[in-house]
């Protein structure tokens, strides 16, 4: 019994890895519908299992209530085939969200999900170098069979690498407090800076500016005087030497940091569409649309056609929201974009009272997922949409898990988190 155990996690390990991979999209189709296979089967044979406990209250509720609201704005949707479609991908949120949630539900994951996600970010890292430096990528990028230097990792476009850095990043430069190892800061910070180096090469402006704050805190807050001179002389260091050795790439990057900088000032006085203009205009359809739908949204996955039909403001022939919130809103109206953001308050809350009541390393986990949910706003104000990407709701269990690792643990499986980590 215990190996059949240890042989399911590994294939929900395998699953989540090939989730955070979204490169062929029908293998992970094939995959989840394996999981929820297997998760059928197991409460068969365990019939008695507890699926859904008091920590998952909230956030089933939520995603069953936005299931059922989608389903239900197939009466007034434009397109009614795009409202069964979205309803489809929310179903999929939430048996990933509950799989995973009893996945976590075991000490040693739960304990060590922030490896994980590092592991991810390296992965992602290690990617984005193998594309700059042979300019191939991998086939669900926009620029497979393109000789093109920007990465964009496993995804279709750069913006989406980006986003996913700014949540991971917390994870990886908080490993040297967690591990307990201050040879790794430099390791890390070097790390850090050559991501943000490629966000600026990718031109995800948002990503950048939140990234150097995250950073900014780290080095005021979390660094010695004498870690920090040292952090400052190896980055002058390595800087140079990264120069030297890779000038077209340095060209590019003090152009691109120029551009970006300039384009800055000069945005507000330019009579093209800027991105500020853009993001300003896309606002103001998405609360002309909630208007004209009374609040109720219009319809799961119509934003883009709306759009395309009956725009009133100037986007520059940009129909995607930019902005989760804004999707949510446009598409599903006031309830539902309220729901996940009393939600997402929820895991905010509870995550600060977490941190604020432990210490030691646990302190520096909690804060490690703290300011990786907080990043999850910026990031998902990137251009692109999340909805495709279920992975998201397996990093959502996983917050829910943490976020309530020190509330009535179950003898013998869950101890709290303080118990986990020392």
């Amino acid at each position: 019994m215990k190996q059949i155990k240890t042989l399911l996690l590994a294939w929900f390990f395998l699953y989540a890895l090939v989730e955070f991979f979204p490169v062929y999209r029908w293998i992970d189709l094939g995959m989840f519908v394996v999981c929820a296979v297997i998760c059928l089967l197991w409460l068969l044979v365990n019939p008695n299992h507890i699926i859904i406990t008091r920590q998952l209250l909230l956030p089933i509720s939520f995603l069953t209530f936005w299931l059922g609201y989608s389903l239900l704005s197939y009466i007034w949707a434009h397109d009614r085939m795009l409202a069964v479609s979205y309803s489809f991908w929310i179903l999929r949120y939430l048996l990933i969200f509950l799989m995973f949630s009893q996945i976590f539900r075991v000490q040693r994951i739960r304990e060590r999900f922030h490896l994980f996600l590092l592991l991810i970010m390296i992965l992602y890292l290690g990617i984005a170098i193998y594309e700059m430096i042979t300019w191939n990528h991998l086939p669900g990028s926009r620029y497979h069979g393109m000789m093109v230097p920007i990465p964009t990792g496993p995804f279709i476009g750069e913006n989406i690498l980006a986003a996913y850095w700014l949540v991971l990043s917390p994870f990886l430069l908080f490993i040297p407090k967690l591990l307990n190892r201050s040879w790794l800061i430099p390791v890390v910070m070097i790390s850090i800076f050559l991501i943000i180096g490629i966000m600026v090469f990718q031109g995800a402006r948002i990503a950048v500016i939140s990234m150097l704050a995250l950073v900014g805190y780290y080095f005021v807050w979390h660094l010695r005087w004498k870690m920090k001179l040292a952090v400052l002389a190896l980055m002058i260091l390595v800087g140079y030497g990264l120069t030297l050795r890779y000038e077209q790439y340095s060209r590019i990057l003090h152009t691109e940091i120029k551009h970006q900088m300039d384009s800055i000032g000069e945005e507000r006085q330019s009579i093209r569409m800027s991105s500020i203009k853009i993001r300003s205009q896309l606002i103001d359809e998405t609360i002309e649309m909630l208007s004209g739908s009374g609040g109720l949204g219009v319809g799961g996955g119509n934003y883009e056609t709306v759009m395309l039909k009956e725009a009133k403001y100037r986007t520059g022939g940009i129909t995607n929201p930019h902005s989760y919130l804004m999707e949510l809103l446009g598409n599903f109206g006031v309830l539902v974009c309220l729901g996940f953001l009393a939600l997402y308050f929820y895991w905010v809350s509870r995550l600060f009272l977490c941190f604020r009541r432990s210490d030691g390393k646990t302190r520096y986990l909690y804060l490690s997922y703290l300011l990786s949910l907080l990043l999850f706003i910026p990031a998902s104000s990137i251009p692109f949409s999340i909805r495709w990407d279920y992975f998201v709701w397996i990093y959502f269990a996983g917050i829910n898990a943490i976020a309530h690792a020190d509330v009535d643990p179950k003898p013998g499986t869950d101890n709290t988190l303080s118990d986990q980590i020392k």
